[in-house]
């Protein structure tokens, strides 16, 4: 395989000081991805790393199959040395391998990563952390010499835009980011991709800042059912989608041509374009001219149209009574007692998202659930229609 045409960078570690390590490959990069002895005063390895970084541009995507680099311990350094990626932010190791107290030569370490799918305009992180050593402030290790393996396929940046109805704000024709500013929206997505964003992302404040997570889905142009890629994206006030690194968009390894393109948050109905699209389209599922599979699959506020709030259970319904209703989750959350009793936190019970899960009273959750499905008759059912 060939290596990547990727632009590279990486940093020092955050703890420590760099050491010299082996040099000669042509993937040497000099200094800069080098290990250390760490300070005096850190006393463990435990959260000891040295780390490696690259980005790759829009326009193409990435498969790495692996990773190579050269690493070297001293008699006093770690004994164990563990791979991790920031995919899911470095909880636990894609690889591992043990030395003896004897072994202090240099080796080899290919890391293979199972088609690990890099998107554009995407930032990769790696980790080499060491662990074991008899002696804190005698030992180090270094790495050396690393190279990146995999494959560059085509890829299409997606522009999309789309409010949700429940932190929606007619007069301001903008999202509230209350989960955002109470510090609750998660740095890894809810969707199981193990999608990661950075707290500086989430800092960003104003009309572009970060609202939640929502997923959005590629289907195959002859049958909607079928989904051929999910990406967890990231939705702002403005009501644009971005990819995690808050401002470009999120792009998808699909070859040109018409695909349906779904929608989905975790405790609103999802919605879908009415036919196959073009990527290269903007597709803006607040205006009323985009077509949408289905019938009522949007709620319109003012002159906007949103993605109707309440599916708390994730059923693809919304309903207020009977089996696999929402409204009973929202009392189960408060403690299911008093009513009057409210909750925080990144709940899907907290329908309106301000991050409290409130039954009763002033802007609470459970009224909304009631009048989306009609506000008189509480057996009535709004169902999604999204296949």
């Amino acid at each position: 395989m060939d290596v990547n045409d990727v632009r590279y960078s990486s940093l020092y570690p955050l703890n420590g000081n760099p050491v010299p390590g082996v040099s000669g490959s042509p993937f040497d990069w000099a200094n800069s991805v080098r290990g250390w002895y760490p300070d005096s005063s850190i006393h463990t390895y435990t959260d000891t790393w040295t780390e490696f970084r690259f980005f790759v541009d829009g326009g193409v995507a990435m498969v790495v199959d692996s990773v190579s680099l050269w690493y070297k311990r001293n008699s006093l350094g770690p004994r164990r040395f563990d791979f991790r990626s920031h995919k899911d932010l470095y909880g636990s190791a894609i690889d591992a391998i043990l030395l003896s107290e004897s072994d202090v030569s240099w080796h080899k370490w290919s890391i293979p990563l199972d088609s690990f799918t890099v998107n554009g305009f995407e930032q990769v992180t790696f980790r080499i952390y060491g662990d074991g050593a008899p002696s804190q402030t005698a030992g180090y290790f270094s790495i050396d010499s690393v190279a990146i393996f995999g494959s560059i396929v085509p890829s299409q940046s997606l522009h999309l835009r789309a409010f949700i109805a429940g932190p929606f704000v007619d007069s301001l024709d903008l999202l509230r980011d209350d989960l955002r500013t109470q510090g609750l929206v998660p740095l890894v997505d809810p969707y199981g991709s193990s999608k990661t964003v950075t707290s500086e992302v989430l800092a960003v404040s104003g009309d572009t800042a970060i609202v939640d997570w929502i997923l959005v889905e590629l289907r195959h142009p002859y049958n909607p059912q079928q989904v051929l890629r999910s990406i967890p994206s990231l939705l702002r006030r403005d009501g644009v989608i971005v990819s995690t690194n808050g401002v470009n968009p999120p792009v998808i390894d699909l070859d040109t041509g018409q695909y349906y393109l779904a929608l989905k948050h975790r405790n609103h109905l999802a919605v879908m374009t009415a036919t196959p699209v073009s990527l290269s389209d903007t597709i803006d599922f607040t205006l009323s001219s985009i077509p949408v599979f289905g019938a009522g699959l949007r709620k319109q506020i003012g002159s906007s149209w949103c993605l109707w709030e309440g599916d708390v259970n994730g059923d693809n319904s919304i309903r207020y009574i009977g089996e696999g209703n929402d409204r009973d989750l929202l009392l189960q959350d408060i403690g299911g007692v008093s009513p009057t009793n409210t909750t925080g936190g990144y709940l899907n019970t907290d329908v309106n998202m301000d991050g409290v899960t409130k039954y009763t009273g002033q802007n609470n959750d459970r009224d909304l659930i009631l009048f989306n499905i009609g506000g008189i008759i509480p057996t009535n059912v709004r169902f999604g229609s999204v296949p």
